[in-house]
């Protein structure tokens, strides 16, 4: 590391660090802050379900992530309509998250209200701006760390792990995956016994609290193999890293774990050839996010679709990035520690190309990203003040965009993004409470689902003492208007008279791409048979339902969500009928 510069001198006070530290927490506090309000969402429902026992598969405290393990389990869940009626027949989904689901559970069992769970989750931000700060204060130039930490607390990554209980799994591969850089940066500089157990310790904790932990394993390797420390201390360094990388990897292999069926998910071990090609669509898309906070589903969608303006925009931005860091460090005295970090962010992004892109996936890579940019604007600030007037001038607008973006537009898009979440799932918690059900109704019947969230409407009400229903079926969602056709007496058939049904993202989570349903296709299921009428290319424009007794059963309780968002009962046509149900809103 470079000598401290003196004009610097004023920065490099312990102390001042220190308050720097605590102002970026309160920072990221109260830019998340809308999201203390945000209830439980989706898979926290499903995880108090199994807690309660209400869940169709049974699961242990330690194993809340496993949705969907085998096929008796995933006839039960389609059979009470947690997963739904277009579900790949071979459907999996689980994850490896043995200490996140306990943080889950202890939750349950202290008995905490949804906004002293959000807190914890907000404790475990605070511990990951902590965690992150103590990392950058050993690699960094101080001047550089304090940067660094300031633009990791507004990152917008942390919005979703921050609001979202089931994703505090992210913050917490965060918490321990960077105390354990920090203690790798230690055990370089003075090897020991129990600098080795503390690195060992902490990347196990990395790991059993999820796999995004594997994020912080890859940015690790150049960190590591780039440092000033001896070679025989680096590789010792590696194989602490690499032994508990190894177990997880070999157990979550053994015991099944990972995603099929779905196009949301790709599993590097059974498809090495579809993770490749996920590779060259989704990496992009998510570097661009990290470094230009341009939103990874737009690049990702120009990309697939193949769309040559986007993707000539793509390619320039990401060479603009390129120059603009190279020409911020050409200056300084730091271009081996810039290049491990710059290796490091982008070995990050890797595990994450088995997902579909999305901001809330990057907190574990953004570790990388803001020390990243934290140096750059550190070394191109010092070459500024040192520089003549033509350096002066092409650093100045660098300084000046980086700053903007980062320093400006991050926050904003945090504080934005938090109260957007927030005010989307109060409406939606708000439909499924105030569903209007008939009184002996075990059947619920969403017409124009517009969340595919509300699949866990069931549990919701029953977690306010509610019945709990037997099934609740989604049988379709779509942004436009849906057409409700009476066929006769048993029968319904819905149609869009423009656009598709169940042709956003969110539907390809449960049945990949490669195994669509087209015309002719038939599911069947214990209520009901499903007809492709006819298809699009990503979705459905008719489907036809048969249903296996009189809709005007007691039992059954047809439901439609109005302009409002709110959920209302239905009275279905007279046969030969039909009706428009309205455009459902987006949040």
């Amino acid at each position: 590391m470079p000598r401290p510069d003196p004009r610097f001198a004023w920065l490099t006070s312990a102390r001042l660090f220190a308050a720097l530290v605590v102002l970026s927490v309160a920072l990221a506090w109260w830019l998340n802050a809308a999201s203390l309000g945000s209830g439980l969402y989706t898979d926290d429902h499903l995880q108090a379900a199994m807690l309660r026992g209400d869940y169709p598969a049974e699961r242990s405290a330690l194993d809340l992530y496993s949705f969907s393990r085998t096929d008796e389990e995933r006839a039960a869940l389609i059979t009470q309509g947690v997963l739904p009626w277009w579900s790949h027949p071979e459907l999996e989904l689980s994850a490896l998250r043995p200490l996140a689901s306990a943080s889950i559970a202890l939750d349950h069992a202290l008995r905490l209200s949804p906004l002293a769970r959000h807190w914890v989750s907000f404790l475990w931000l605070a511990a990951l701006i902590w965690a992150a700060s103590a990392w950058y204060r050993r690699l960094l130039p101080l001047p550089a760390a304090a940067l660094a930490t300031l633009l990791f607390a507004v990152d917008p990554a942390h919005v979703s792990p921050a609001g979202w209980l089931a994703h505090r799994t992210a913050l917490m591969c965060g918490v321990f995956g960077a105390l354990a850089l920090a203690r790798t940066s230690d055990y370089l500089k003075a090897p020991s016994r129990l600098g080795a157990a503390r690195v060992l310790g902490l990347v196990s904790l990395a790991l059993a609290s999820g796999e995004y932990a594997l994020g912080a394993v890859a940015l690790a390797l150049p960190v590591i193999g780039l440092s000033a420390g001896a070679r025989s201390v680096r590789l010792q360094v590696l194989g602490l890293w690499g032994a508990p990388t190894l177990l997880y990897l070999g157990v979550h292999g053994l015991a099944g774990y990972g995603a099929v069926g779905s196009s949301a998910y790709v599993n590097l071990a059974s498809s090495p050839l579809l993770f490749g090609v996920a590779l060259i669509a989704r990496w992009p898309a998510l570097f661009m996010t990290e470094l230009l906070l341009v939103p990874s589903e737009l690049v990702h969608g120009a990309l697939v679709l193949r769309f040559w303006p986007s993707l000539l925009t793509v390619l320039a931005l990401g060479a603009a990035v390129v120059l603009a860091g190279a020409t911020m460090l050409r200056f300084g005295q730091t271009r081996r520690l810039a290049l491990s970090l710059a290796l490091g962010l982008g070995l990050s992004l890797v595990p994450l190309v088995a997902t579909l892109p999305a901001t809330r996936l990057l907190g574990v890579a953004s570790l990388a990203g803001a020390a990243l940019i934290g140096l750059a604007g550190f070394e191109a600030a010092r070459a500024f003040r040192a520089g003549g007037v033509l350096r002066r001038a092409l650093l100045a607008p660098l300084i000046g965009l980086t700053a903007l973006l980062h320093l400006g537009l991050a926050p904003f898009a945090t504080w934005q993004i938090s109260r957007g979440v927030a005010s989307s799932r109060a409406h939606l918690e708000q439909a499924m409470q105030g569903a209007s059900i008939p009184s002996g109704a075990d059947t619920l019947l969403v017409m124009n689902a517009y969340d595919l969230s509300l699949s866990s409407l069931g549990y919701a009400r029953a977690a306010k003492g509610h019945a709990l229903p037997r099934s609740v079926w989604l049988l379709t969602s779509s942004p436009e208007a849906v057409v409700v056709e009476r066929v006769d007496a048993r029968t319904l058939r819905l149609s869009t008279p423009r656009g598709t049904m169940l042709s956003d993202p969110a539907p390809f989570l449960f049945r990949s791409i490669d195994a669509p349903l087209r015309k002719g296709d038939q599911v069947t299921l214990p209520d009901f048979e499903v007809t492709v009428e006819e298809h699009a290319e990503h979705g459905y424009r008719r489907l036809l339902f048969r249903f296996r007794e009189d809709l005007s059963g007691a039992r059954f309780a047809p439901l439609y969500v109005d302009g409002s968002g709110a959920l209302r009962a239905l009275t279905l046509p007279p046969e030969g009928e039909r009706l428009t149900l309205p455009r459902p809103p987006l949040y």
